[in-house]
């Protein structure tokens, strides 16, 4: 079942059940036939465990079970320890919220099948993870991704700080959301040719992460994928993305150069704000927009190409780019003029003036509107 199946299938349970067991508090009345608590602590219907009411400082999930549902152990504060079995493959959003005290998560599987468990919005770190075959995730310096498996899940190894390498087979096709997020020692990582996608939030807080190969497999980079990447010094994107998301390499302070293929038709919000080390851009014909603070307090940043194809380019995008003195344009000036541009473009930048494709140069304010031709 697929990850948004198995949501609908917890989502629909809660709703069934949320007018007679909200909060699974011990007032609750008894459920509808075919829905079973275990042991009075455990609200289980088929093979999810829709809530845990009990005090328990350490708790097992029960054996069969193959969904933890949305908010199953919310505000469970007297929780430390929690044995999740083999048989689980998909855990709800916000399924430990407020369970500040655990610090312990036993998990029966084996390696891979911890890669491939749908995990929405986890609520404790990797980091806290072992498993029952004594694999502990906290101290793991390296890590060979067992073959065969295809999709790594959000979260799967987030804060694991120990971690240095990370190879990945060529099964893998999807890598999800924040799956080594604040990895902060993780400086080498392989991702294979047949990976479609990098989540949102992949390598965020990756600090020791100094160079990363994309392969032409990869149509999309998520929002945040590299998202203070301090260390990252250089990134080539391949011709076969067409996506980067928002923030994908904001803070990438390291970063001196990166190349945007001609496929790419969008500039997102942020995507290299205070990349402070990125000298120049060359943003490829094709690009129709820049989003806003697209490459704000980019302060070495010395010199932009900005191509004719460009339709747009939001609010303050090179706002405190405080080296930037060069624009050339790919079009023509009446097609700068009549640009859809929003406020601040050059703010606190060096550009007075923009040279177009003929080699003519005009005035510009810092909103980018022609102030005067030459």
């Amino acid at each position: 079942m697929k990850k948004t199946e198995r949501f609908a299938v917890c989502m629909a349970a809660m709703a069934t059940l949320a007018l007679i067991f909200a909060g699974c508090s011990d007032e609750t009345e008894e459920p509808d036939p075919g829905i079973v608590y275990d042991a009075g602590e455990w609200l289980i219907t088929d093979t999810t465990a829709v809530c845990y009411r009990g005090m328990a400082t350490e708790v097992k999930v029960p054996d069969g079970v193959t969904v933890i549902g949305n908010t199953a152990f919310n505000g469970c504060t007297s929780l430390e320890s929690v044995m999740i079995p083999g048989s689980v493959t998909f855990i709800g959003e916000k399924a430990f919220e407020n369970c500040g005290n655990l610090k312990t998560v036993v998990y029966g599987g084996t390696l891979a099948q911890w890669c491939a468990l749908d995990a929405y919005c986890l609520m404790w770190y990797a980091g806290q993870v072992t498993m029952s075959d004594g694999t502990d995730l906290k101290h793991m310096t390296t890590l060979a991704i067992p073959d065969g498996v295809r999709s790594i899940g959000d979260e799967a190894f987030y804060n694991c700080a120990a971690l240095t390498s990370v190879t990945i087979p060529a099964s893998v096709v999807i890598i999800g959301s924040s799956a080594f997020y604040e990895c902060e020692n993780l400086k080498s990582v392989t991702i294979p040719d047949g990976v479609t996608s990098i989540g949102s939030g992949t390598f965020r807080g990756c600090t020791s992460l100094v160079s990363v190969e994309i392969p032409v497999s990869v149509k999309n980079i998520g929002d945040s994928a590299f998202w203070g990447c301090t260390s990252l010094t250089s990134v080539e994107i391949p011709a076969s993305v067409t996506g980067i998301g928002d923030w994908a390499f904001r803070g990438c302070t390291s970063l001196v150069s990166v190349e945007i293929p001609g496929s790419v038709t969008s500039i997102g919000f942020s995507v290299f704000w205070k990349c402070t080390s990125l000298v120049s851009v060359k943003i490829p014909d094709g690009v129709t927009s820049i989003g806003a603070y697209a490459f704000s307090e980019c302060t070495s940043l010395a010199s932009v190409e900005i191509p004719g194809s460009m339709t747009s380019i939001g609010d303050s995008a090179f706002e405190d780019c405080t080296s930037l003195a060069s624009v050339t344009y790919g079009g023509t000036k009446e097609q700068w003029g009549s640009m859809k541009k929003y406020g601040g473009i050059f703010y606190k930048t060096k550009v007075t003036e923009i040279t177009d494709k003929d080699g003519n140069t005009f005035k510009v304010d810092t909103s980018g509107n022609i102030t005067e031709s030459n």
